[in-house]
């Protein structure tokens, strides 16, 4: 058995079904590998950013992790938009590069690019030094990849070891789906801030879509009675139906939604980073006690300092709190009602019905037109920030809004995974609907 048919069994045994890419010279023992296959597909792109985009879409989908296959230089450097937004949404993805040949390394081979290029786009960046390390390694990308907080690993792999005799080994099991706990005295220490606040808010980020813990949000805001703000990562973890949904931080919130959260007497912000698009470049002012629930120890203290920090995972933590908070009135539905009517009244202030359509009048005729159960994927810049506050997300996780970068990639892998009966809606920007 070839070295590469044994990458393909290592990724099979761990739970990858498919893998993205374009082929090349330097990929065929892979991709001849995976010919003929029934446990493992190939999902061939057009450019090599689609293939790392189409990995991410595939992985939020699914909720499984992706594999891409790419060739060395300019094909890994193209990846590197879609590594990038996995990056920054914590998605499991493993990046195998085609690499230089050792004997050659350093010394300008064609294609050849510094493995750390890659460095600031993904988890992790390895380079295989030899032929024995190869499966060890590509165990490891998988194991890295689905542990939390998830990310992309960039596995470079030399070209002249795919082909060759697998050296002894077997097949492993990487990665673990167990959650990250939070501590029992945290975790009391942040039931007694939120038992003792009498206008709180909650702001639930895409730690609690990807940790699928859109239930626990919905019990705990229900029996603690507090409106939910979602970011835009966060957008349709609880439907926007919902009576306590009460919209989404991003550039287009209403003064009133800021306004509140301003004047809120605890914040419980979960599965979020607070980053410039959430915070409108900061300008969200959050004086009252923060619980800030986050995966990533950097994140806290990062942009606001909490008075009780937590590193877990959002569906633990949720169902822990509400183990410990009774049932509470803080009016919340009403409050919330409030904060949707803000947004309701913006909107309607900038349509008028009349051609060329704003872009929150052309956002509001998709909406009509498109199912409650679609897929949604919106592009990048302005249009993208009035979608988030103007587009209801009617279910759960209905939406494809990543940090940045392209959304076309995505779109069709999130469309190809659920096909049929899944509607997709996708939108982009144009000179007709700018702004």
């Amino acid at each position: 058995m070839t070295l590469a048919a044994s990458v393909i069994d290592r990724l099979v045994a761990n739970g990858i079904d498919t893998v993205f890419g374009i082929p090349g010279k330097q990929t065929l023992p892979l991709n001849e590998a995976i010919d003929g296959r029934d446990d493992v597909r190939f999902v061939m792109a057009r450019h090599e950013t689609a293939v790392s985009q189409q990995a991410w879409g595939y992985a939020e989908t699914s909720g499984r992790p992706a594999a891409t296959v790419v060739v060395p230089g300019p094909g890994d450097m193209n990846a590197m938009n879609g590594l990038k937004n996995a990056y920054n949404d914590n998605t499991p993805l493993v990046h195998i590069a085609v690499e230089t040949d050792p004997e050659v390394r350093g010394r300008d081979g064609i294609h050849e690019t510094p493995p750390e290029t890659y460095d600031t786009v993904t988890k992790a960046n390895r380079v295989v030094k030899n032929p024995e390390g190869v499966l060890a390694a590509v165990e490891r990308a998988v194991e890295t990849a689905t542990t939390a907080p998830k990310g992309p690993v960039r596995l470079g792999i030399p070209k002249s070891y795919l082909p060759a005799a697998t050296p002894n080994g077997g097949v492993g099991d990487a990665g673990s789906d167990e959650p990250v706990r939070p501590p029992a005295d945290t975790v009391a220490d942040a039931a007694k801030t939120l038992a003792d606040a009498d206008a709180p808010a909650i702001v639930a980020g895409g730690g609690v879509r990807s940790a699928n813990a859109s239930e626990e949000l919905r019990e705990f805001a229900e029996r603690y009675d507090a409106p939910v703000l979602t970011t835009y990562k966060g957008k349709g973890v609880l439907p926007e139906t919902h009576p306590l949904s009460a919209g989404v931080l991003c550039g287009a919130t209403t003064p009133e939604i800021h306004e509140y959260v301003a004047e809120a007497d605890a914040v419980l912000a979960v599965g979020t980073d607070f980053d410039e698009l959430v915070t409108r470049g900061r300008s969200l002012e959050i004086p009252g006690e923060l619980i800030h629930v986050t995966l990533s120890p950097d994140d806290l203290g990062t942009n606001y300092d909490p008075a009780v920090g937590i590193v877990a995972d959002a569906k633990p933590t949720l169902a822990a709190l509400n183990g410990k908070l009774p049932v509470s009135d803080h009016d919340a539905a009403a409050v919330a009602d409030r904060l949707r009517e803000s947004v309701a009244r913006r909107v309607d202030d900038l349509v008028d019905g009349d051609l060329p359509l704003s872009s929150p009048g052309a956002l509001r005729a998709v909406r009509a037109a498109t199912p409650d159960d679609a897929i949604v994927a919106a592009d990048a810049g302005g249009f993208r920030i009035w979608a988030l506050a103007t587009f209801p997300a009617m279910g759960r996780d209905p939406t494809s809004t990543p940090a940045r970068g392209r959304r076309w990639g995505a779109a069709s892998r999130r469309r190809w995974e659920h096909r049929p009966p899944t509607p997709t809606a996708t939108w982009s920007r144009s000179p007709a609907t700018a702004g």
